[in-house]
């Protein structure tokens, strides 16, 4: 019985790293779903918005244009999620957990969808979709080569707390000028 216990939670807990290894995103989301397939952002692509959000269409088309080359257009359209690949869009019916800062990112094989109660959720929801992508989405010049594909999951996220910070301890250890402006 010992045996057949450990067993299961050796596979569980493989199964568990591989659900972890295909959606990298810090910090970590509340809950992950993993579905099967893939999203691939092409130049055909999309970029989409409701009432608000234009802000944040426009930023996330502006860092994929760096990395990617695409020029890809932002439209203010009503919010129909069949008219577009990557859609921006407010719902405040979403689940009282999320706040004001929370976010639901669903992406598909043919969209992706990102819906918040706030123009900061819909930021956030553009942060981790960026964190799907691969890791040359980053690159402030054009990457060659480079497949734009994104797992398929369902993703939904709040803070777990209402103030974030960071302390940086200048006593004990110094640091230069350029050190602490980069941090």
């Amino acid at each position: 019985m010992r045996k057949i216990i450990c067993t299961t939670l050796v596979v569980a807990n493989c199964a568990f790293a591989q659900a972890a290894e295909a959606v990298s995103i810090i910090p970590q989301p509340a809950s992950v779903k993993i579905l099967p397939g893939e999203f691939e952002l092409t130049t055909q692509t999309k970029i989409t918005f409701n009432s608000i959000g234009e802000a944040e269409a426009k930023l996330l088309a502006a860092v994929l244009r760096k990395s990617t080359g695409f020029k890809l257009p932002v439209v203010s359209i009503p919010f129909h999620p069949g008219n577009s690949k990557i859609t921006f869009g407010l719902d405040m019916m979403l689940p009282e957990p999320l706040g004001a800062e929370g976010y639901q990112l669903s992406i598909s094989t043919n969209q992706t969808k990102i819906t918040a109660r706030t123009a900061a959720g819909l930021f956030y929801g553009a942060q981790s979709l960026l964190q799907l992508l691969p890791p040359e989405i980053f690159s402030t010049q054009k990457a060659t080569g480079v497949s734009w594909k994104v797992p398929c999951v369902e993703i939904s996220d709040a803070p777990r707390f209402a103030w974030r910070g960071f302390m940086l301890d200048v006593s004990r250890h110094f640091f230069t000028k350029p050190e602490v402006e980069q941090v």
